[in-house]
């Protein structure tokens, strides 16, 4: 039996853990949407799923010195966060280089 500490870890680990799957997620589900609304070609979306997923890994690399250096909540808050301003900012981008920022963020 779990405690309420253990569950109420396990919750938020889940929740994160579905959030960030969400988020590398959408941009395929958006796909034709973000092609017609930004008039991108093939080779421009291809470019902006590679810089999604780059910035995505090559964030994960640091989180496990981040979890050393100053806890596993805040990472865990510094990540949600992060995923939060790059949707964000994807939701504003009025034109392909904020666009590009805000999947890259």
């Amino acid at each position: 039996m779990l405690n309420p500490t253990e569950r109420r870890v396990i919750t938020l680990t889940a929740a994160g853990h579905w959030v960030t799957h969400a988020a590398m997620l959408a941009l395929p589900a958006a796909a034709a949407l973000l092609k017609s609304q930004f008039h991108l070609d093939t080779f421009e979306y291809g470019l902006l799923a590679n810089l999604s997923y780059l910035g995505f890994g090559l964030g994960a690399l640091p989180a496990g010195f981040l979890v050393d250096g100053i806890g596993p909540r805040r990472t865990l808050y510094l990540c949600l966060g992060g995923i939060a301003l790059g949707s964000l900012v994807t939701a504003l981008a009025g034109g392909l280089a904020m666009l590009a920022v805000g999947v890259t963020l």
